[in-house]
């Protein structure tokens, strides 16, 4: 209450900025259903929205407030060089919110998720600042009385030098466009003798993350020139699990018994169906392979344990016996005496 009052006794002592408080007041009303349609409507459709972006969407209502506040009172004839600056920050800010948003409609949701056509972060990156870099031309223009057209004047000699002093990091960026096409992220690809899956695709390099929980940093122009294998395209991967029975169990009863295990996992694809075949014939056991298909090679550890687990316990209830991979072999007891050797005769 006392605040109320005191607000009050300054108002009328300065009337003269009660118009630029109410202006104030409806930018932040008409500013506050819009940001929550905003969230809500990224919320349901489930698009990224960043706290930095949030941040900055509700600084450019307060600023834009400053403005209104500003513009309907005293204050825009005494600080007029003050008042340019800050309508220049504003505008910048205001750009960087419909930049980013623009990103998050049309690229996000509309290409990536309506139309399934992949954007790759490098290009999306080069989009937003191309974008950015346009809109402030009209900023320029028309709040600071500056000509954008003069930025052309910048010396042809000076614009090859630093071409050719970036031309590594120009490599790099557009061997992270082309990569693009051939992997995204979350993809899991093997690289050399590395592999993970795929976190990001920045300006330079590409991250990976090892199934150790390592980061793996892959220079783009390196793994463009040199072969790699994408794991993740298509999303369906072969996999091969083997077990050896006894002669005397029927080949149709094991492939059968191996076969009816793979749709009790989660994770195992109905879609080519799991398959088991004689692989090999030993000399006291013949070897199986069961194959069958993921659909996330990130999880193709836990899917073979659960897969072998599965399987062994079929064997076990159909009674088919597995042969023993290391024989038992007896072992003498550490504890016999051993009877004294014959003295040598002198």
């Amino acid at each position: 209450m006392n605040t109320l009052q005191t607000y009050w006794v300054l108002l009328k002592q300065f009337p003269e900025y009660l118009p630029g408080m109410i202006a104030a007041a409806a930018v932040l009303v008409i500013a506050a259903p819009i940001y929550m349609a905003l969230w809500y409507f990224l919320y349901r459709r489930q698009l990224e929205f960043p706290w930095r972006l949030r941040i900055a969407v509700l600084g450019v209502f307060v600023l834009f407030s400053g403005l209104a506040f500003a513009f309907a009172s005293p204050l825009a004839d005494r600080i007029t060089a003050l008042l340019n600056a800050y309508l220049f920050l504003t505008c910048l800010a205001a750009a960087y919110c419909i930049v980013a948003l623009l990103d998050i409609f049309f690229v996000q949701h509309y290409l990536m998720r309506a139309r399934q056509i992949y954007v790759s972060p490098p290009l999306r990156k080069i989009v937003n600042l191309g974008v950015f870099c346009l809109s402030l031309l009209p900023i320029l223009h028309y709040v600071l009385k500056f000509n954008p057209l003069t930025l052309i004047a910048i010396p042809t000699i000076a614009t090859a030098g630093v071409a050719l002093a970036m031309q590594d990091t120009l490599k790099a960026f557009i061997a992270g466009v082309g990569l693009g096409q051939q992997i995204h992220v979350g993809d899991w690809i093997a690289f050399q003798d590395k592999e993970g899956h795929v976190v990001d695709i920045n300006w330079g390099r590409t991250v990976l993350r090892t199934i150790d929980g390592d980061s793996l940093y892959i220079p783009n122009t390196l793994l463009l020139a040199q072969p790699f294998t994408n794991y993740s395209s298509p999303r369906t991967h072969r996999m091969t699990l083997k077990a050896g029975v006894y002669y005397t169990a029927p080949p149709e009863h094991v492939k059968r018994a191996m076969e009816s295990c793979a749709p009790l996992v989660p994770g195992v694809a109905e879609h080519p169906k799991p398959a088991a075949q004689v692989l090999a014939m030993g000399e006291s056991s013949i070897t199986y392979a069961l194959y069958y298909w993921v659909q996330d090679y990130g999880q193709r550890s836990e899917i073979q344990d659960q897969l072998a687990s599965r399987v062994w316990e079929a064997f076990r209830r159909e009674g088919f016996e597995l042969p023993q991979q290391f024989p038992a072999r007896p072992i003498a007891d550490s504890g016999a005496r051993r009877e004294p050797r014959a003295k040598a005769k002198i």
